[in-house]
């Protein structure tokens, strides 16, 4: 399975370790900066895009780059974070006990709210044609809970790549086809 954006994303997001662990303490910008912090770290020939239209359903991707194909959906949350951010609900104990994940699992998400879950599974509903990954990245500047535990332990679908950090981990999914 192909892991060469996996390993991209990885590498420019530990890049930027030091400048985004002061990031990660600001509300609502922390998603975005990233964002346009990658777009700025990639080449001509990745033509990296953000938050495009019509590629999969329920709005737009955050990333889409050729050489080769890719669509990416980015989410920063983790220890002190809504515990909604996983699935949409609040975090039951039957959820949070669970060591990894199917696409079956995530199949029951809220419509209405941005989540771990609804993001994984609208990467897998996308065309074929793409690689897709999702990226988790799980900040630390507080102490463990639930959430979190959640995130830096389960296994989610696919081949991952990751890396833990000081001020954050990172982990990215290629999804099967």
């Amino acid at each position: 399975m192909p892991t060469e954006w996996g390993k991209w994303f990885v590498e420019r997001i530990s890049e930027l370790e030091e400048r985004l662990g002061y990031i990660l303490e600001l509300n609502q910008v922390r998603e975005l900066w990233l964002q346009g912090e990658l777009y700025l770290m990639s080449t001509d020939d990745q033509q990296l895009n953000l938050n495009v239209r019509d590629i999969i359903a329920g709005g737009s991707v955050d990333f889409v780059g050729e050489s080769p194909k890719m669509i990416a959906e980015l989410k920063v949350c983790g220890r002190g974070y809504y515990s909604k951010m996983l699935n949409g609900f609040s975090l039951t104990e039957d959820v949070a006990s669970k060591k990894s994940f199917s696409f079956e699992d995530m199949a029951c998400h809220s419509e209405a709210e941005g989540s771990i879950f609804k993001d994984f599974c609208r990467l897998f509903s996308a065309n074929s044609a793409y690689e897709k990954y999702m990226i988790i990245v799980i900040p630390k500047i507080q102490g463990p809970d639930r959430l979190s535990e959640v995130l830096e332990a389960a296994k989610f679908p696919g081949v991952e790549v990751s890396r833990r950090l000081q001020w954050f981990d990172v982990r990215v999914f290629c999804l099967p086809k």
